[in-house]
């Protein structure tokens, strides 16, 4: 039986469409999302940001396109803030997102296999 072998690694950034994210909630709101990415089939998570905006690094699978894991990532992430704080009743992230692809070549990718587990969240 043949094998197949992907490496898909991307980063991807996104912005807050009104409510800015709390300083104080960054790693929690980052670790949050870290793992709904690796439910996702993500690998060697990464995600940090500031209060506007927000950006993932990883190992994306290739079963499932980039955009329904944004999606996903950004429906759970949004329910999740509102409930879990009343100043994010009306948060919500901006309507696209960009995404670039990158070879495991790339500066910092060794590294982020070596030194990350496969979900880990950076603020």
């Amino acid at each position: 039986m043949g094998h197949t072998f992907y490496q898909n690694y991307g980063h991807i950034a996104f912005h807050v469409n009104s409510v800015l994210l709390r300083t104080d909630d960054l790693q929690r709101v980052h670790a949050f999302m870290s793992e709904v990415l690796r439910k996702a089939g993500v690998r060697y998570v990464v995600v940090g940001g500031i209060e506007n905006h927000v950006h993932v690094m990883g190992d994306f699978p290739v079963s499932k396109a980039v955009s329904l894991i944004v999606r996903e990532l950004k429906i759970t992430t949004t329910l999740w803030l509102r409930q879990y704080r009343a100043d994010y009743a009306r948060f919500g992230w901006q309507g696209g997102f960009g995404y670039r692809s990158f070879g495991s070549e790339a500066p910092g990718v060794a590294s982020l296999r070596r030194e990350s587990p496969p979900s880990c969240a950076v603020a």
